[in-house]
C-alpha cells in the first residue's frame, strides 16, 4: 500500500532507552529527530521521515 498521496510525512516516537530502535530508525532508515518528549517517567524521541522516499 502506498501511503504517499495521501500522507507524504511519516511520525514515529521511540524511547530515548530503547538505543537499539534508535539507531536502527536513523542510521538504517535515515530518519531524523523532530522533537523530544516526556511521558510517563519516560523520555521520547520524536522521529520524521518522507514517505515519498
Amino acid at each position: 500500500m502506498n501511503f504517499a498521496p495521501k500522507f507524504p510525512i511519516g511520525v514515529t516516537f521511540i524511547n530515548q532507552l530503547n538505543q537499539r530502535s534508535f539507531a536502527a530508525h536513523t542510521r538504517k532508515l535515515n530518519l531524523e529527530i523532530i522533537d523530544e518528549f516526556e511521558f510517563n517517567s519516560n523520555s521520547f524521541y520524536t522521529l520524521a521521515f518522507l514517505t515519498t522516499k
